[in-house]
């Protein structure tokens, strides 16, 4: 008896291209990383763990000539002494430097006794990575480390709370604790339901670089008619621009009546999206796939999502997935091949081929191999002021975005 003759060493011709509409997200997501505490969180039993960046690769130095500063981390706790003076944790990831300059094969270090982040936090973290720009020089084997130094939120300095405050957008409780530790004597204002909201205007020259962002905390009092009044910016990251349509925007607002001191609202804005990096077209050298490139057409992919802090940041990406089939259609046996231009899309990506379905045949497949590609929709500068921002709902597409050519096989 002969075997049947499979294809070999091939990628199906089929590509699953994500075109996200909109802020829908994977549906395991996690909360952001703090221990829900049993009393609420106050600033001297909340640590802020704030970042410290230095890269190097195994060839020599390495600087970056764009960067942004990592957003810190939190922790909540009961405890009458939180652990402040503690051992600074270290957390690092291993990336290459493109000819383009910019950073890919973002992973983390999982060995050399280096921490592990929250899922959540650890996106984050390469999210904010991916955009900082190097020397357009290819480099190898380069190293990020992180040195996480722990803070108490009372002690910290206000600009590191700010950043905080704007960047993380704490909620709830948490909140509550940041905005008392920003209070100075006298403030009473809260949070005034507003009468007339003015909002910047996001898309003025001047704004980040593709994938990064920008912030500004402005405060401001009130008349007794709710009219604003001492429009100040506390703390920015420093775009001029945003600091002005920020100031711009308070002064033409209105809240509800009655005299109030030291409200506060920040406002964010992103750059245009981070295209994708060019996609690894050639087929898998893998003499054990057993995949009929006809399979793509009775291949259905799971619901479509897309990493929450990569669509914070409008960072694109793409994902090489393996997988086997049994006849009756079931999945197994997925990995990700590669994945660029960080590790966050991995999980995703595989979940959406784990959770995917195939019309039953007589012959199983072995290892295919199939491409997932994570695109935004063209740039609207995602407005909004990082506080009380609302996200209309919206659904992802599954083939080719509309109005654009159709995504070629790869």
């Amino acid at each position: 008896m002969t075997r049947p003759e499979y294809p070999m060493r091939h990628l199906l011709p089929l590509c699953v291209s994500l075109l996200l509409v909109g802020p829908v997200h994977a549906q395991t997501s996690q909360p952001p990383p703090v221990t829900t505490a049993a009393t609420p969180p106050t600033p001297d039993r909340t640590v802020l763990f704030v970042p410290q960046a230095s890269t190097a690769c195994a060839d020599g130095p390495l600087s970056a000539m764009a960067s942004d500063a990592f957003t810190p981390t939190v922790w909540a706790t009961t405890f009458a002494t939180p652990p402040v003076g503690q051992r600074i944790e270290r957390v690092a990831y291993d990336f290459s430097v493109s000819e383009q300059g910019r950073p890919l094969s973002i992973r983390p270090v999982v060995s050399d006794g280096f921490s592990r982040l929250s899922v959540t936090t650890d996106a984050q973290m390469q999210a904010s990575f991916a955009s900082w720009v190097f020397p357009q020089t290819a480099r190898q084997d380069c190293r990020l480390t992180l040195r996480l130094t722990p803070t108490l939120l009372s002690s910290a300095d206000e600009m590191t709370v700010l950043r905080f405050y704007a960047d993380a957008r704490p909620r709830d409780a948490l909140r509550t604790a940041v905005e008392r530790r920003l209070r100075r004597p006298g403030d009473d204002c809260g949070r005034p339901p507003p009468r007339t909201l003015s909002y910047p205007d996001y898309l003025r020259p001047g704004r980040p670089r593709p994938g990064a962002r920008s912030w500004s905390a402005v405060r401001w009092d009130l008349r007794d008619d709710g009219t604003t009044i001492n429009v100040e910016v506390i703390g920015s990251s420093g775009d001029a621009v945003l600091d002005e349509e920020a100031r711009r925007a308070v002064s033409g607002s209105a809240f509800r009546s009655g005299a109030a001191r030291g409200c506060l609202m920040t406002f964010m804005r992103v750059g245009p999206n981070l295209a994708a990096p060019p996609v690894n077209r050639d087929p898998p050298d893998d003499p054990l796939q057993r995949c009929d490139e006809a399979f793509a057409s009775r291949f259905t992919p799971g619901p479509l999502t897309y990493p929450e802090a990569l669509e914070d940041r409008g960072i694109e990406g793409w994902a090489r997935v393996r997988f086997d089939v049994a006849t009756w259609g079931q999945i197994g046996n997925v990995s990700v091949l590669e994945v660029q231009p960080a590790e966050a899309f991995s999980p995703v990506a595989a979940r959406i081929v784990t959770s995917g379905r195939a019309v039953p045949s007589f012959d199983p497949q072995v290892r295919c191999v199939v491409p997932i590609q994570f695109r935004l929709p063209e740039d609207t500068a995602r407005p909004g002021d990082g506080q009380d921002g609302v996200d209309a709902p919206a659904r992802p597409h599954f083939g080719p975005p509309p109005n654009t050519a159709a995504p070629a096989p790869f």
